[in-house]
């Protein structure tokens, strides 16, 4: 997978062809590197989205500049590159972390804030994709969609062009790394929406917004345009889907055995997020406005990623495609931590303990997973 998504990386700095050909006189070692498929119009294209290349440019560039003043062949495949990406992953995985505790710090104390941060980072499967297999998509997403929870708190608390813009190009990059978070949207809208009625006041208010509306809508459209601008270069069709037959099953979701059985199951391997799960009762009354947006997203979420074909996600450690809403999650896992920090202190401290074995287990489920790879 991190092979397509850094494939528009060195085709576009490096050899400057995005048709790929560069692949059948490179060295074996590049070439070896240089994944795509064949589209109907005999174009050699790119099985995922360009987002994930967006959003490692800067460390791709920074290493490729290294390489051209350094003993290292400057190919886009050398050490440098790599350890440009690890750093990328690094990078992602504090600035999704930096988001959370901007979220969190709005409405807990700053304990429950360290707690949450420490819980997400050691004890679910963020520390697996951080230290086991970075440069995947999820680090990515974690920190693109704490971000996204954090602007969308702010905008429909004083909507601006400055918010409004940054959550285009946050919609834009989600949406193109990985098309099925487009949900995440849902957030925006259903923040402190309590009844039925909310939701007309708040449509009401949108109509009288719709400058802001527009100028989000805008910075998506031109955070996607060079993937349609590429797809029709390649493929000769603005819109192209690359995954040939893979595809949802939507009326067959693998819900039961994506949570709980032996094949990456999201509860079994990662069992904090049962807290978060259950935190969701407690923003009904601690935090109301959060309460209809979460329940309804991590609902679609599951039933979406337990759509998928592939419903385990390969070689997946602990469904990982679920770390991407970990930066929304946070917020219910805080819920139940202050919940039961207010009501009973030995009832936070059994909490506290069953978390630091959670944490324990999920490292040596990390390292038990690796060695079994």
């Amino acid at each position: 997978d991190v092979n397509n998504y850094y494939l528009y990386l060195p085709a576009v700095f490096i050899y400057n062809d995005i048709h790929l050909d560069y692949a059948d006189v490179a060295p074996a070692e590049v070439k070896s590197k240089v994944w795509y498929k064949n589209a109907p119009n005999g174009g050699r294209v790119g099985k995922m989205s360009a987002g994930m290349a967006m959003c490692y440019s800067p460390f791709f560039l920074l290493a490729h500049w290294y390489a051209l003043t350094s003993i290292h062949d400057a190919n886009g495949y050398t050490l440098p590159y790599r350890f440009g990406m690890l750093m990328g992953t690094l990078f992602f995985l504090c600035l999704g972390l930096y988001y959370v505790r901007k979220t969190l710090s709005l409405y807990f104390p700053s304990f429950i804030t360290i707690l949450v941060c420490t819980s997400l980072a050691l004890g679910t499967n963020i520390y697996y994709y951080c230290i086991y297999e970075p440069c995947m998509t999820h680090i990515v997403h974690f920190a693109l969609i704490s971000a996204f929870v954090y602007y969308s708190i702010l905008w429909n608390k004083s909507e601006s062009f400055k918010l409004s813009i940054a959550l285009g190009v946050l919609i834009g990059l989600i949406s193109l790394t990985r098309p099925s978070n487009i949900i995440i949207a849902l957030f925006l809208f259903f923040w402190d929406i309590k009844s039925f009625k909310d939701i007309q006041v708040k449509v009401k208010h949108w109509l009288g917004k719709f400058k802001f509306l527009s100028v989000i809508a805008v910075f998506a459209f031109l955070i996607w345009l060079p993937q349609i601008l590429y797809w029709k270069a390649v493929t000769g069709s603005y819109f192209y889907y690359s995954y040939g037959d893979e595809g949802f099953f939507f009326d067959n979701p693998i819900i039961f055995r994506g949570l709980f059985s032996y094949r990456s199951g999201w509860l079994l391997y990662t069992p904090i997020m049962a807290l978060a799960l259950i935190g969701i009762g407690c923003l009904r009354k601690q935090l109301s406005a959060f309460f209809w947006p979460t329940l309804l997203f991590i609902s679609l979420n599951i039933y979406i990623i337990f759509s998928w074909w592939c419903w385990w996600y390969g070689g997946s450690f602990g469904a990982r495609a679920f770390i991407d809403c970990y930066g929304l999650m946070a917020v219910p896992l805080a819920a139940l931590f202050y919940f039961l920090w207010n009501k009973n202190k030995f009832a936070f401290g059994g909490l506290l303990t069953i978390v630091i074995a959670l944490i324990q287990l999920n490292r040596f489920q990390s390292e038990q997973r690796e060695v079994g790879s």
